[in-house]
């Protein structure tokens, strides 16, 4: 057996030459790895598979407060697009207040890492999450990712743009909420906090990707000086629910008292904006012949029951924990109403544009931006019971209209939406990767952030 100097070994090097061997030859593997496999034994670990791909490598790290991607089967931004499938090789650093994570780093996919930084306090995480990327992403000839994407203007941005100056690599920063608005200081947690840092550090960054056109439009008016701005393509399997043909009971069958049905989907928790359905339409739910079924489930179920009794509409009011055929309820309801302001509701908005049912909505950067109110759907002030209502008479009261909403927006979703997913998956990395050439790698960034906020509180209030 041959002899190795130890003396001259270099274990930093060597684990970035194997990392480089494993990505070489299984990162377009279509066998799944064993999940939880942690990223020091996977560079330790051989190949069975061979590279297909002569594409240019390139490296992205995300960086994110979206702790669902730690519960899923694949690491996904969007709901749909697979990162190993989008991206050569992809490292996601997750920011989480609470208790340290016993195993930080993970190899998740044949060319994703996920690392989770945890302090117990959300000012600390910042600068956990520095070390760790420090620790685990620079080897001894440079900086591994080639970009670093924030996907939030807060603690994201913050620590994209401090790895970004100190290892001189792009950045792009990703809004994908209005913080611009009052109700981002009623449901975000520390919202003054991270309203200063998105006004602070958004200016800084010469890419950057929204969700929807009107949140771009409100950046570039606010910072019109970042030189690419753009929105990240959309996709929505929305065909299969046009083409999907009811089949069994319509509701109309399943609940023939009712004349004219509304449906509103969610959770109910005690945060849930079902009640503002049910406080809106109570008065027209007092007519025998106009029903409300509410399809969901949770803790603060009995609490909605009572209180349909209590406003002398018990009757009228169905509760469904849960329906095996979503698509026939989309299809066969008068109105699907959507309260609810995140993407849960976005995605219902879609699914009931999709299958061809008049929505009443309340207001959010995407409906908004998809849809013109009073033309392809009836929009209203998020939280405005009076509006919702006014909104449920017009709609319940003009059978026309409901035809024209229902055609309008259907066309609407078959043009603005992207159906095909590979164009969709090229789309999305193309708009990405644009971040590359943006010119931002080495520029200054004003103020004194730096790499040493890893050892101190990085944004104690």
């Amino acid at each position: 057996m041959e002899r190795v100097d130890l003396s001259k070994y270099d274990d930093v090097k060597h684990q970035k030459d194997v990392l480089e061997y494993v990505l070489k030859n299984d990162i377009h593997a279509s066998q799944k790895v064993d999940n939880q496999v942690s990223v020091k034994n996977a560079r330790e670990g051989s190949s069975q598979y061979q590279a297909v791909s002569s594409r240019t490598t390139t490296r992205l790290l995300f960086i994110s407060q979206d702790t669902t991607l730690l519960n899923q089967t694949q690491q996904t931004l969007d709901g749909y697009l697979d990162l190993s499938l989008v991206f050569d090789e992809v490292h996601i650093v997750i920011l989480q207040e609470g208790i340290k994570n016993k195993n930080p780093v993970l190899r998740v996919a044949p060319n994703v890492w996920l690392y989770v930084a945890s302090a117990r306090h959300w000012w600390l995480v910042p600068g956990v999450a520095i070390q760790l990327i420090k620790e685990q992403l620079f080897f001894t000839d440079g900086f591994r990712p080639d970009l670093i994407v924030a996907r939030d203007a807060y603690e994201s941005a913050l620590v994209a743009r401090i790895i970004g100056k100190h290892y001189q690599r792009p950045t792009q920063l990703h809004v994908l909420e209005d913080f611009t608005t009052p109700s981002f200081l009623i449901r975000n947690p520390h919202a003054k906090w991270r309203l200063r840092l998105a006004h602070y550090l958004t200016k800084r960054f010469l890419s950057i990707r929204t969700s929807t056109n009107q949140i771009q439009k409100i950046i570039e008016r606010l910072y019109p000086h970042v030189p690419d701005v753009a929105t990240l393509p959309r996709f929505n399997n929305y065909q299969s629910i046009t083409d999907t043909k009811v089949s069994g009971l319509t509701l109309k069958d399943k609940y023939p008292r009712f004349v004219f049905i509304m449906v509103y989907f969610g959770a109910l928790t005690h945060n849930s904006t079902a009640y503002q359905v049910i406080d809106a339409a109570r008065f027209i739910l007092r007519s025998p012949h106009i029903g409300l079924i509410i399809v969901g489930d949770g803790p603060a179920r009995s609490e909605f029951e009572k209180r349909t009794e209590i406003l002398g509409i018990k009757e009228q009011v169905v509760f469904e924990r849960n329906v095996d055929d979503v698509t026939s309820y989309f299809k066969t309801a008068d109105t699907v109403i959507v309260s609810d302001d995140d993407s849960v509701g976005d995605d219902v908005v879609i699914r009931a544009t999709a299958a061809g049912t008049p929505v009443i909505a309340s207001k959010t950067s995407l409906r908004s931006d998809l849809f013109v109110d009073g033309e392809s759907a009836l929009l209203y002030d998020s939280g405005d019971d009076e509006g919702l209502s006014k909104k449920i008479s017009q709609l319940l009261n003009d059978f026309m209209l409901r035809k024209q909403l229902a055609a309008t927006a259907l066309h609407v979703v078959e043009n603005r939406l992207h159906e095909d997913p590979e164009v969709y998956r090229l789309a999305y990395r193309d708009s990405v990767e644009q971040g590359l050439f943006a010119g931002e790698a080495g520029d200054s960034i004003t103020g004194s952030v730096s790499l040493s906020v890893a050892n101190k509180e990085a944004i104690r209030p």
